[in-house]
């Protein structure tokens, strides 16, 4: 599900030397000038609460947890933009330096109904061509500038969670960061504020405490309400280009997760199958749900995210190799209440578990799930513990109970991929206990009786 965050930035007044009634310079509609740049942005799903490290905060991040109301200090994300005037991104990248915002901390507020803040506030380039001129009529406020077109190109690039303090390098592609045996994770390097190209941050793994790595991609909206008209950009691409926007405008984020993970919320499913098809009179409660990251193998410790591509890429220098994970047990407290045992039922309606053969999303909501570096080949443990009730009014209880625990190993066939959050289905099997009856053949005896009968002898 994803959920909608706001940044913005405002737009510029007019050059100080010109009124709005100099026809001489470029003119728009009163209404779209003089508004800081609001940006905006969606979650794919929160954090534990510390205070800002060089790598970021811990946990997975979700729009709560990356507004983080009680401590928004702690949370949010960095914007990194530059602007390159007439010019487009595609060619300005290859002499361009992040000349309008660096690792720019944009946070919320706290206020309720209130968007995110930065500091310093910056403000669009108010660059139009010189044919443009302010549309007077009654409507003024809703139209754009007769005839503008506007030329201020700004380009904004953003990750999360926002690191604290990192380290800046001029290195192509952010290579070569020092492993540490005992690493504090997440963003520890980025492109430096005189970097010249794609910016991009260095991210490094900690197994034992993840950060959830996200890129900034362009929100769902497919175009800006612009000061002279609407562009015509695409979502889940990137904020190249932009220029500025009308009064309210947001520039969207999309933020998109860049590491691997397992299981969590929504992704831990169970699904009884039962021998004859059907669950009459019969609920599976789940007790404990626990998954083992058993000596995962090919688990490289860090990597690259482009900032402009979102492309992550392995850095091959690190170490790989297997290695033993955390396990991730999720107790009766953890599963929804419909499908979580019941210590002692009152009766059969109080008794709780799955009644259907669909596959069922069991855990509530905000469970993290394990994490792996992309491009790891994941080995686990599965351990169910489970109750299967059936209801039977001759019983003095009403009803049988039987405890059952599995256990399952998993190899994971391929290297898991960036982004993208592995779903658990434990398909529970059900044997009908069944009766049957027939009735033996004779066995022959052993030894045979003899039976002397009297002779009769004719002549």
């Amino acid at each position: 599900m994803k959920k909608t965050l706001f940044f913005a930035a405002a737009a510029i007044a007019m050059l100080a030397s010109c009124s709005q009634n100099d026809l001489e310079a470029p003119v728009v509609a009163q209404s779209q000038q003089g508004d800081a740049i609001e940006f905006g942005t969606y979650l794919g799903k929160a954090a534990t609460s510390r205070a800002l490290t060089p790598g970021g905060k811990t946990g997975e991040m979700t729009t709560d947890n990356l507004k983080n109301v009680s401590a928004p200090e702690e949370a949010g994300f960095g914007v990194i933009a530059y602007s390159t005037g007439t010019s487009a991104w595609s060619s300005a990248k290859t002499t361009a330096t992040p000349n309008f915002m660096y690792n720019e901390h944009v946070y919320w507020n706290g206020n309720p109904g209130t968007a995110w803040t930065y500091s310093p506030i910056k403000y669009w380039p108010n660059e139009f061509n010189t044919t443009a001129v302010d549309d007077q009529d009654s409507n003024a406020s809703d139209n754009p500038a007769s005839g503008a077109t506007a030329s201020g190109k700004v380009s904004f690039f953003a990750y999360a969670p926002y690191a604290g303090t990192v380290t800046q390098t001029d290195e192509d592609a952010v290579d070569g960061a020092t492993v540490d045996n005992t690493p504090t994770g997440g963003v520890i390097k980025m492109s430096g504020n005189e970097y010249v190209g794609e910016p991009c941050v260095y991210y490094q793994f900690n197994s034992s405490a993840p950060v959830d790595l996200l890129w900034g991609a362009r929100g769902n909206s497919t175009g800006y309400n612009q000061a002279a008209g609407t562009d015509g950009g695409t979502s889940n691409t990137v904020n190249i280009d932009l220029v500025k926007q009308k009064t309210g405008e947001t520039v969207d984020f999309d933020f998109k997760h860049r590491i691997s993970a397992i299981g969590g919320t929504a992704g831990l499913k169970a699904q009884v199958v039962p021998s004859n098809g059907s669950l009459s009179n019969t609920k599976v409660s789940i007790t404990s749900v626990t998954i083992a990251n058993n000596t995962t193998t090919n688990t490289y410790t860090c990597g690259t995210l482009n900032l402009a591509t979102g492309v992550f890429t392995i850095d091959n220098t690190s170490s790989t190799g297997a290695v033993a994970g955390p396990n991730v047990t999720y107790n009766t407290a953890d599963i929804i209440a419909d499908y979580a045992t019941v210590s002692t039922p009152a009766d059969w309606s109080a008794v709780k578990g799955l009644s259907t053969t669909s596959a069922t999303a069991i855990l509530q909501d905000g469970k993290v799930p394990m994490y792996f570096m992309p491009g790891a080949t994941p080995k686990i443990t599965v351990t169910v513990t489970y109750k299967v009730y059936t209801q039977d009014t001759k019983l003095s209880a009403g009803w049988s109970e039987v405890e059952q625990t599995i256990s399952k190993n998993i190899t994971f066939g391929s290297a898991v991929e960036y982004g993208k959050r592995y779903i658990i289905l434990m398909k529970l099997g059900l044997e009908d206990v069944d009766f049957a009856a027939s009735v033996s053949a004779w066995e022959d005896a052993a030894s045979e009786v003899e039976v002397n009968l009297p002779i009769n002898v004719s002549e």
